[in-house]
């Protein structure tokens, strides 16, 4: 079939780009200064809510 390939991932291989990030070792390395996983924790926790 021409054109585009689409990707097919399987619903246990999905997440969310915060769920990435968390997945990442060393990932405070990516954030903006003055910014911690700790306080992205939180926020994510106080949202689910």
């Amino acid at each position: 079939m021409p054109g585009k390939e689409r990707k097919k991932y399987s619903y246990k291989d999905m997440m969310t780009p915060y769920e990435k990030l968390k997945s990442i070792p060393e990932a405070s390395q990516y954030l903006k200064d003055g910014v911690a996983l700790e306080q992205l924790n939180a926020r994510s926790r106080n949202e689910r809510q």
